[in-house]
């Protein structure tokens, strides 16, 4: 995770630098650190859709199911290749269904 915040920190304006933090910080399942760097991400790159793939991924693993189905959502209409966001998004909503019943 070393070489991705010293990537964030020589280029403060390139988006996959924050998108990759966001996802190293997924694997160490710091939650609220890969949704701030995958929200930079986000504001740098509105239209890239694996940031905001991603950050629906850490969302839903931090149980925030709403949230979750919104960017998969905004992430289908930008993918050229649905079929993931789509499983994902599936898998979110059936969890936000079975914490509500």
């Amino acid at each position: 995770m070393a070489d991705q915040i010293q990537a964030v920190a020589l280029a403060p304006r390139r988006a996959d630098a924050y998108g990759e933090l966001g996802v190293a910080y997924q694997g160490t399942r710091e939650f609220d650190l890969s949704i701030a760097n995958l929200t930079m991400a986000i504001n740098l790159a509105p239209k890239e859709p694996s940031h905001l793939k991603h950050r629906g991924y850490a969302q839903f693993y931090r149980g925030d199911f709403e949230a979750a189905a919104a960017d998969l959502r905004r992430s289908l209409d930008l993918e050229d290749d649905p079929y993931a966001v789509l499983f994902s998004l599936s898998r979110t909503c059936a969890n936000k269904r079975n914490r509500d019943l």
